[in-house]
């Protein structure tokens, strides 16, 4: 091997350099990249929360969270302003003249109010009307969206009623109308940039009018995208798909030296990372702990002499309880880690200890076993394409299984935090082992009716759906 360096590469066209190659702070925090070549770079504050990239201005409040955004364009500067209720949910935007976080000093004017769901989600979003001839700016409804297990399934608007296709990720990839007329399909890089949408002509009528806001503007792995910054709202942070991370170093209720990490994943040990730098293989549920969403494909052989004699002995390879035979078979995996916080007292001998959690990790896996014909080779092309469009979607129904696991993963992740139990004893390490104890018998029989919520709903999808369907 040659130690001279290698010549004749081509030019980069996406790069980025970190403080630590610079400065040796080593901290993960970007200076420059390909998208902000700005002589000042990226600026960070003490606590590491970006403050200017390539595009915009941030202001956080003492909580952490964004609560100004100045985009900064050809035509000037247009500043934003965010609220929150005592949870620490986004509730509303609107215009600022001001640069402070304080909306009694900054002139905030709402434009958009939220009205959420019990899991933070936004169901309403109402928006101000500016029209001419109105004495005052009023809201007026904007749209509603339509929830379940944590996955957004339509929106209805002033044009109708819109349903979502997503991929395994969660992330929108077409959207019809009420009669299942496809309106638009958007597309976008792993890391949720260079997202696009385009629109398709209607029969007989003008195209629908394609838009990254409408008729909701929740695309990346069902997240808001605001248009004022391109950045994601994920709760408990911001993230900028132009960068592939996080806008703020990930935290946690407890005081920990690495919120969150493995030590045996060095991934997890970057506060920025967007799951650990694996986007195509898990989501971010809320800006804090990563579901995993690794799904392994298992062909397994069938054979005939033509595509149907094939399918037909997919269509027994897997035998349901209710002696129904079927093709296709996807299997969950699931578990969980989670730290606690104590407290307690120690009074007359004895000790009391409640461990509280603070921070969980969901892992969550499946394993998708499909037909695959040993024999195609020597079968006609419009046999192959025959098989393999029968294949493909009995996917896209084992593919509405893996969605269905992560909605129950994602409300088992979002139902840990808080769980608490109390125990006495003797001493103190005692009290913490058995309240510690208490706590994990709680999250098994979360994680049990997590696994109960799973089977209902692959019984449920498999019985509407006939196990999606023989294979012809």
């Amino acid at each position: 091997m040659s130690p001279a360096a290698c010549g004749n590469n081509p030019p980069l066209s996406s790069w980025a350099q970190y403080n630590g190659s610079v400065n040796g702070t080593n901290n993960n925090q970007m200076s420059q990249a390909s998208q902000n070549t700005a002589p000042a770079g990226f600026v960070y504050d003490a606590s590491g929360n970006v403050t200017a990239d390539a595009n915009n201005q941030y202001l956080y409040d003492g909580e952490g969270r964004i609560c100004a955004v100045a985009a900064i364009s050809l035509i000037g500067t247009t500043y934003t302003g965010y609220l929150y209720d005592a949870e620490g949910t986004r509730v509303a935007k609107g215009t600022i003249t001001r640069w402070s976080c304080d909306p009694t000093l900054n002139g905030f004017q709402t434009t958009n109010d939220y009205i959420l769901g019990p899991g933070g989600e936004q169901v309403t979003e109402m928006g101000i009307n500016t029209t001419a001839g109105s004495s005052a700016a009023t809201p007026v409804w904007q749209h509603t969206n339509v929830w379940a297990g944590g996955k957004l399934l339509a929106t209805y608007d002033r044009a109708g009623l819109h349903f979502y296709f997503d991929d395994p990720l969660g992330t929108r990839r077409a959207q019809t109308d009420y009669a299942g007329v496809l309106e638009q399909t958007c597309s976008s890089l792993p890391y949720g940039d260079a997202l696009t949408c385009s629109s398709q002509p209607e029969t007989g009528g003008a195209p629908y009018l394609a838009s990254l806001i409408a008729p909701t503007e929740n695309h990346f792995t069902g997240k808001e995208r605001d248009s004022e910054s391109g950045n994601d709202y994920f709760g408990a942070r911001y993230y900028a798909s132009s960068m592939g991370r996080f806008m703020s170093p990930d935290w946690s209720a407890k005081e920990e030296p690495v919120p969150y990490a493995k030590l045996d994943d060095p991934q997890s040990l970057n506060l920025y990372a967007y799951v650990r730098n694996n986007p195509l293989g898990a989501v971010d549920s809320d800006g804090h702990v990563v579901v995993e969403k690794a799904t392994t494909y298992v062909p397994y052989p069938v054979s005939g002499a033509t595509a149907s004699e094939a399918l037909d002995q997919a269509n027994s390879h897997f035998m349901g309880p209710d002696g129904q035979g079927y093709a296709g078979m996807t299997t969950p995996s699931l578990s969980v880690s989670w730290s606690s916080e104590p407290s307690g007292t120690l009074a007359n001998g004895s000790a009391t200890v409640t461990q509280t959690i603070t921070s969980d990790t969901v892992t969550m896996g499946n394993t998708v076993q499909l037909p695959e014909w040993t024999g195609s080779a020597q079968a006609s092309p419009a046999e192959r394409d025959a098989f393999n469009t029968a294949v493909g979607q009995l996917k896209d129904h084992e593919n509405q299984h893996v969605s269905d696991n992560r909605a129950a993963a994602n409300a088992l992740d979002k139902s840990l935090p808080g769980t608490k139990a109390t125990a006495t004893a003797s001493t103190v390490q005692a009290a913490s082992r058995a309240a510690g104890a208490k706590v994990q018998t709680k999250v098994d029989a979360k994680v049990a009716g997590a696994t109960a919520d799973i089977t209902n709903r692959a019984a449920t999808l498999d019985k509407n759906t006939n196990h999606g369907v023989k294979l012809q």
